[in-house]
């Protein structure tokens, strides 16, 4: 994901709200982040496709997942692979 950095200048409207462009770019940004958990992701964590999830369960070493598919059958926390 190539994410262009928003007009540096303004970033907030007048009125205080973020610029679409702003907004779309920290959204990106925070979808960078690996979210990290207890168990499996499959079946209980909704998330977009290339998302990335860390098992943090303490009797085993951590084990990470990819968000392979967007959805399953319509579901978003379904289509978690172990990598």
């Amino acid at each position: 994901m190539v994410l262009t950095a928003p007009n540096p200048q303004q970033p907030i409207t007048s009125d205080g709200i973020m610029e679409q462009t702003f907004r779309t770019w920290t959204q990106g940004v925070t979808n960078l982040e690996i979210v990290e958990g207890i168990g499996s992701p499959e079946g209980a964590i909704e998330a977009p496709r290339k998302r990335l999830y860390m098992d943090l369960t303490p009797a085993a070493s951590p084990v990470l997942y990819i968000k392979q598919q967007d959805n399953v059958g319509g579901d978003r926390t379904l289509g978690w692979v172990s990598v």
